[in-house]
């Protein structure tokens, strides 16, 4: 498991992203920042949420088989 935290523009875009918590594996954790990579832009923030940027904290828990 590990946690990230990140800032988003109105419009999805990445400002900032981190990794808070690492999950003990360092290819884990830098799947963990790529995966932010790949999922950007993001869907633009909704009108109800005021503010021009969005900070956000997300847990990334990986399950693997063997």
């Amino acid at each position: 498991m590990a946690e990230i935290f990140l800032v988003l523009d109105r419009h999805g875009r990445v400002l900032r992203g981190e990794l808070v918590r690492g999950s003990g594996y360092a290819l884990l954790d830098a799947e963990v920042l790529a995966m932010l990579d790949r999922a950007a832009p993001f869907p633009p923030a909704p009108r109800e949420i005021a503010g021009e940027r969005l900070e956000l904290s997300a847990v990334v828990d990986f399950h693997l088989d063997r």
